[in-house]
């Protein structure tokens, strides 16, 4: 089963660098157009939007595949994306956002392309399920369970924590309950990757754009998620977010 995984890991990654070449770029080699007689190119990825110029950057290290700022680990199962603290106090909404998403109401922050998370998701073997019909949407959000951690540097000493003892409800008035997040793949809107647009990446009030979501019952209440500022670090301190895959 490990070999497999490593066997996936390196396949993916070799696809990518075959699309960063452009061997399956339109045109081929000098930008010409093919010939008529030319067979359709296969389908790509999910679209691009505009911002996002290049394809995620794949490179094997070891076992692994790193996928632009995505580091995958196929045996383990899990993936490590580098972020930073980015509130201590106040209302949340999402516990993970992109450097132009909604920071202000966002406990991380990430300068990683949201397609390279959704790429490395893929290549851990996850599935999403079909996606809430809108922000707020009631429903228990559908897709492969996932777990996470974070951890930073504090003196000497190493913090490993799960995600949910930085995060608060206010409703129970209590630490936010340990549970298996929801990975939902985020959707495409006309014909864009919603979470690459938007830059919400995991939401804690249910997002259909996002890539994870909250599966609490809370999950559909904007008033219910604080930051626990007494167990989180300064902002701007380094974080790396560990995304597990539970089966």
């Amino acid at each position: 089963m490990k070999r497999k995984r490593v066997l996936r890991a390196m396949f993916v990654a070799g696809l990518l660098l075959s699309l960063e070449s452009g061997a399956f770029a339109q045109g081929g080699p000098g930008g010409g157009q093919p010939p008529p007689e030319s067979p359709p190119p296969p389908p790509g990825p999910p679209p691009i939007p505009g911002e996002l110029r290049e394809l995620p950057r794949a490179e094997l290290i070891g076992s692994g595949v790193r996928i632009g700022g995505v580091l995958v680990d196929p045996v383990k199962r899990e993936a490590t994306v580098p972020c930073e603290l980015n509130m201590r106090e106040g209302l949340l909404e999402y516990a993970l956002v992109g450097d132009t998403g909604k920071r202000y109401e966002s406990l991380l922050m990430t300068r990683v392309e949201p397609y390279d998370i959704q790429v490395a998701l893929l290549l851990l073997g996850l599935k999403g399920g079909r996606p809430l019909e809108g922000q707020g949407d009631p429903r228990k959000p559908e897709g492969d369970p996932v777990r996470l951690w974070v951890q930073w540097q504090e003196g000497a000493e190493v913090k490993n924590l799960r995600i949910e003892t930085l995060i608060r409800n206010g409703k129970l008035d209590k630490e936010m309950a340990e549970t298996d997040w929801v990975f939902t793949g985020s959707r495409m809107r006309e014909g864009v990757f919603a979470a690459q647009m938007e830059r919400s990446l995991i939401a804690i009030f249910h997002d259909p754009a996002a890539i994870i979501d909250n599966p609490l019952p809370e999950g559909g209440d904007d008033t219910a998620w604080f930051v626990n500022t007494g167990r989180t670090p300064p902002v701007g301190t380094a974080v790396t977010l560990k995304i597990q895959a539970v089966k």
